[in-house]
């Protein structure tokens, strides 16, 4: 379950606790903005991934998908 807490009280929220989960940030009783554990920005950057229609992948793209293998243990 993620924690709620209003946007006037994150400075106080972090000067208290530790970020280890996502924490939704209300404003106005409406949910506004969620903040993560740095360690899950990482992650999450370092796997971003960018999603292409496939009119717009060049004839290299095409020809290292036709020769790409899954990774051990996926096969």
């Amino acid at each position: 379950m993620m924690i709620e807490i209003e946007a006037s009280a994150v400075s106080d929220f972090l000067s208290r606790h530790e970020v280890d989960e996502p924490i939704v940030i209300n404003r106005q009783n409406a949910p506004h903005a969620v903040m993560i554990p740095y360690e899950l920005f990482q992650v999450m950057h370092a796997e971003n991934r960018q999603v292409l229609g496939v009119d717009e992948l060049t004839n290299g793209d095409l020809e290292a998908i036709h020769n790409s293998k899954p990774p051990a243990g996926h096969a």
